[in-house]
């Protein structure tokens, strides 16, 4: 396990970045300020949250290391309250996951309404102990349609109706999260009419929604004060096991709004009016693209090779190598990668026949990025001749084929008679030919459909989640602020 210095937790910043006009009232945790106590502004904190966290890079900035150490159950855990029982609350948070070898389904952050000792620990709500919690929830790798590099997340729901002691383990559509990419996790509950089946909860992937559930009850008739009144950040193994090794996942962009929904953040502030703004943020999800300075993307600026290097390095996760291969990225920041990126053969070099120099710091032209790109996406030749600006260029070949692959239609739209091929190519227009190849080999995404009551996701009594006496919660929740 990591040991983790007290005075290095970081945490909140409480400014109000990436924050749509219409949500106000809002309590956000962006984990930038290394002065600030985070854990002074939440609720139930406990020692293990404090160990099992650190500070890192984030979706937007810094953000919080989340670790469940191998034979522990909790990695965080405290509560976020809104001082009030508002009858409908958003939130939202950004998740990572790095390594998540799970042997038991567990718990993710989702709002509360806690007020004794239910809506959690397999004890429902009654008149004498009314409560209600719909925490999110993961299944382990490999299940529920998830591979390997997956889990498959959902809502874990305590409610009135509820079909057994525990809460109902309900999963999004698709809620399939792989590992290594940051996702957008959004959600808001409704709360019924007390006495009536009309409350609902939804939840969003990415800003798509993958979760709704309607006609439900939290509260009963003289429940009033039952309200969305918690965000409970919780991160948890189990269930009875705890984890087999330690489980990593990032987290960062924490909001709990009682006044609307939030909406995911946006890294860069620079790339707004770029027609590339979405394959920018894609490639940033990935871990692939990171900003040229702290939430800006400098999409109209060329990327050099070094830079291109970097980039492909981390799609294709190339290993270190110890041979140096060319004579001028001596001491240069991008010398390792470069070295890995001509081990693989992607590049010879930039000055033919001797290849002795890498050339680093040149703009990367479209014809030179065509080639990087068919040998790292391994795109097949196309014979057909599509522009008539490249005969006899050296990247013909590969311009045709990944023009053919659709990952580019030309540079003098609407005819792309033309490719340009020793044009520099701006670091927006690299994401979209990157991401168009990345997505070359994936699976469209599977449509999401509602039943007959307009409900999305699926109910798995077989996934539940059995209780242990180490998920609990201080007995004096009535004074909870």
């Amino acid at each position: 396990m990591k040991r983790r210095l007290f005075s290095l937790f970081v945490i909140v910043g409480l400014f109000l970045t990436a924050i749509p006009a219409g949500a106000i009232d809002i309590t956000r945790f962006g984990f930038e300020d290394p002065e600030e106590r985070w854990w002074d502004q939440m609720w139930d904190v406990r020692e293990a949250d404090l160990d099992n966290t650190i500070q890192t890079r984030g979706y937007i900035g810094r953000g919080l290391d989340v670790t469940i150490p191998a034979g522990q159950y909790r990695g965080l855990g405290p509560l976020i309250s809104s001082g009030t029982n508002p009858d409908r609350a958003w939130y939202r948070y950004h998740m990572k996951v790095d390594y998540w070898a799970a042997s038991w389904s567990g718990k993710l952050p989702g709002p509360a309404g806690l007020y004794g000792s239910s809506g959690r620990g397999c004890i429902r709500s009654t008149e004498e102990n009314p409560g209600w919690s719909g925490r999110g929830v993961y299944q382990p790798p490999g299940q529920f349609l998830a591979n390997g590099r997956q889990i498959r997340i959902g809502t874990y729901l305590y409610h009135l109706d509820q079909e057994k002691d525990c809460g109902d383990i309900l999963l999004w559509e698709p809620g399939l999260i792989d590992f290594g990419r940051w996702y957008c996790i959004e959600g808001t509950v409704d709360m019924n009419t007390p006495g009536r089946s009309d409350g609902s909860f939804r939840g969003w992937v990415d800003g798509e929604l993958a979760f709704r559930q309607n006609d439900l009850r939290f509260r009963r008739v003289g429940e009033d004060f039952v309200g969305a009144r918690h965000l409970w950040l919780n991160i948890y193994h189990g269930g009875k096991a705890v984890a087999p090794r330690d489980l990593n996942m990032d987290i960062d962009e924490v909001v709990f709004s009682t006044q609307g929904r939030v909406g995911c953040g946006d890294p860069f502030n620079d790339d707004n009016d770029s027609a590339h703004e979405s394959d920018i943020n894609e490639l940033h999800a990935r871990q692939f693209l990171y900003g040229c300075d702290y939430r800006k993307v400098c999409p109209r600026q060329e990327l050099t090779r070094a830079e291109m290097a970097a980039t492909l390095a981390r799609i294709l996760n190339l290993p270190p190598t110890s041979t140096d291969h060319f004579g001028d990225d001596t001491g240069h920041w991008a010398e390792d990668v470069i070295n890995r990126f001509a081990e693989a053969r992607i590049t010879i070099g930039c000055n033919p026949p001797a290849n002795t120099r890498f050339c680093p710091d040149k703009a990367v032209g479209r014809g030179e990025m065509a080639v990087f790109v068919q040998r790292v996406f391994e795109i097949v030749d196309d014979d057909e001749d599509r522009f008539g600006d490249d005969d006899g260029h050296f990247a013909e070949g590969s311009i045709n084929a990944v023009a053919a692959a659709r990952i580019t239609l030309g540079c003098n739209p609407p005819d792309n008679t033309r490719f340009c091929p020793e044009q520099p190519m701006p670091r927006a227009q690299v994401a979209t030919f990157l991401v168009r190849g990345l997505r070359l080999d994936e699976d469209a995404p599977a449509a999401v459909t509602a039943d007959a009551d307009g409900n999305i996701g699926d109910f798995y009594p077989e996934a539940q989640i059995t209780e242990d006496p180490y998920d609990t919660l201080p007995e004096d929740l009535d004074t909870l602020e």
